[in-house]
């Protein structure tokens, strides 16, 4: 349910941006028709290209609180999300069934196909390199759960204390994880051993309103190595050399925002495109050398409500190599739509790909989508767009170079201090430059009215956006600064430290290699006295205000 001072501050949200459809909105929030707010949506073609600012006012009000948990609607979103699974499962084994026959002849289904399908592949060697390079082999620990580690316990040590999870085929790996600390640190406990599994287990997290997000819980072994074949990915063949993945999505937001003034490229967003990339596919167009272990790394079944199904998909989200493999599956099959018509490619110039967000120039679309739909994956058409004058990707939503990227509330503002400076802050950067049309609407009431959540001595902590929530961002005049040896700092709120769990509690050999593994936490006095288990972000511990330095 939302909270009395959440639909308090929507509704004044609403009301300021005082639109015919930002005031629909309010009514539904006002009488409780939850399931309308969650699937109601607007079509920017139904705007002139001069109406930047009612179109934002719009798209602003419709997602406001698309993203919210609290949206008392009728819709199982946790079934939704398993419904989901199986439907990609399904369309996953339609493509390996149309792609088996290119495995063994290319030219089965014509010259055509096969010519694509060569270039595909030539530029998967190129991006990815012939060979995996030996950092691949560098396996590293991811911050959240594994198939044994959940709750609190899955911090490194906490990995490390427990059977180490892994699948058949990643056995294999074992030569490499005996050089490790981590087996150092398995050797000295008693009850220490290996498992064996068949796979991951789904579980989901939340998305929006109307559909929880499915994921894949990795065993520990296996998603091990699976964040150092992704690490490799980054830095090896042309995607290490010219493709900075780092650097992509603020690439993906300035070349949106540009296309939407000259309509030179187009914005591609895919359905479950993770879910949908299929073990042949993969398998077609991968070098060999790095199939072969992507493969053995990969789950093969996954276990959905205690019940095994084995796997169509390549691997899914909770894969540690996942993101940069669909980066590379993306990027190539664009680029070979580009060379098949006639264009000359350049990744990270005149093609971007990111995850499942990719940008080319207008036209492409002609050749790609029917290619992307003949490998088994379905364009989102609710986030590609071709014409007109707006384009989103990477969460940069532009109308005729204006930025109109709506503010989602994802909690309950009264939830915590900081859910209010949030707010207040995204309401902030959302009135203020950028050709925002925003400032067009009276929205000061309702970040007064956040302001008026918070505690009296958290009101006055205004400062700059470079510190982020720690601040609430305001003009300069109005922060509060002291100057020490030429530093400057301003009065900032941050979270207060859990209980740590004490190094007593771990074997010598797990401290050594938590530290090795550059996780030990960072503590004032230099020395840390155990590991923090990690916690939700909608359970703060405490927060304290202090000094904080900024340039």
């Amino acid at each position: 349910m939302l909270s009395r001072n959440t639909k308090r501050f929507a509704l004044s949200v609403l009301e300021g941006l005082g639109t015919p459809v930002a005031l629909g909105v309010a009514m539904r929030l006002k009488y409780g028709e939850h399931d309308d707010l969650a699937n109601l949506r607007i079509r920017p073609s139904d705007y002139l290209d001069t109406e930047p600012y009612l179109f934002g006012a719009d798209y602003a009000a419709v997602n406001l609180l698309r993203k919210h948990p609290g949206l008392d609607t009728s819709i199982d979103r946790a079934e939704a999300a398993r419904r989901s699974f199986f439907e990609s499962e399904r369309d996953c084994y339609r493509t390996n069934e149309r792609l088996s026959p290119l495995l063994f002849d290319s030219r089965h289904y014509g010259q055509r196909v096969h010519e694509f399908v060569v270039c595909v592949r030539k530029w998967m060697r190129r991006l990815l390199g012939s060979m995996p390079p030996p950092s691949a082999g560098d396996g590293r620990f991811g911050p959240g759960s594994t198939f044994g580690n959940v709750g609190k316990l899955t911090t490194i040590p906490d990995k490390m204390t427990r059977a180490v999870d892994l699948t058949s085929a990643a056995t294999g790996f074992l030569h490499l994880w005996h050089q490790t600390n981590w087996h150092q640190a398995a050797l000295d406990q008693r009850h220490f051993g290996l498992n064996v599994v068949p796979g991951n287990r789904f579980t989901t997290v939340a998305k929006d309103a109307t559909k929880d997000r499915g994921i894949a819980i990795e065993p520990s072994l296996n998603l091990f190595y699976q964040l150092g074949f992704g690490r490799a990915m980054k830095g090896s063949g042309c995607l290490g050399r010219f493709y900075d993945l780092g650097s992509m999505q603020e690439k993906h937001v300035r070349v949106a925002r540009a296309a939407s003034k000259s309509g030179l490229a187009e914005t591609i967003d895919l359905k479950s495109a993770s879910d949908t990339m299929s073990y042949n596919l993969v398998k077609l167009v991968t070098p060999p050398h790095w199939f072969a272990n992507l493969d053995a790394l990969r789950s093969p079944k996954t276990s959905v409500e205690g019940r095994w199904h084995r796997l169509e998909k390549f691997s899914s989200m909770g894969n540690g190599y996942t993101f940069e493999l669909e980066t590379c599956l993306f990027l190539s099959i664009a680029c070979s739509a580009m060379e098949m018509g006639g264009m000359t490619p350049y990744p990270g110039v005149n093609v971007y790909v990111y995850g499942d967000d990719i940008i080319v120039p207008t036209g492409v679309s002609k050749l790609l989508l029917p290619a992307l739909a003949f490998f088994g994956f379905t364009t989102n058409p609710r986030k590609t767009f071709l014409t007109g004058v707006f384009r989103e990707s990477c969460g940069g939503d532009y109308f005729n170079g204006y930025r109109v990227t709506p503010y989602y509330m994802k909690s309950d503002v009264d939830q915590c201090p900081t859910e209010a400076i949030k707010a207040a802050n995204a309401l902030y950067s959302l009135c203020a430059g950028d050709g925002a049309p925003w400032s067009a609407y009276n929205l000061h009431r309702s970040w007064f009215l956040l302001l008026d959540l918070l505690p009296y001595n958290l009101k006055g902590l205004r400062g700059p956006r470079d510190l982020g929530d720690a601040v609430v961002h305001d003009s300069q005049d109005r922060w509060t600064i002291k100057i020490v040896d030429g530093v400057r700092y301003v009065r900032g709120v941050v979270p207060m430290p859990g209980q740590s769990v004490g190094w007593k509690h771990f074997y010598a050999s797990v401290q050594l290699a938590t530290a090795l593994y550059g996780s030990v936490d960072d503590h004032p006095q230099g020395w840390s006295p155990g590991v923090t288990p990690r916690v939700n972000d909608d359970e703060p511990l405490g927060y304290r205000v202090k000094w904080l330095a900024y340039s």
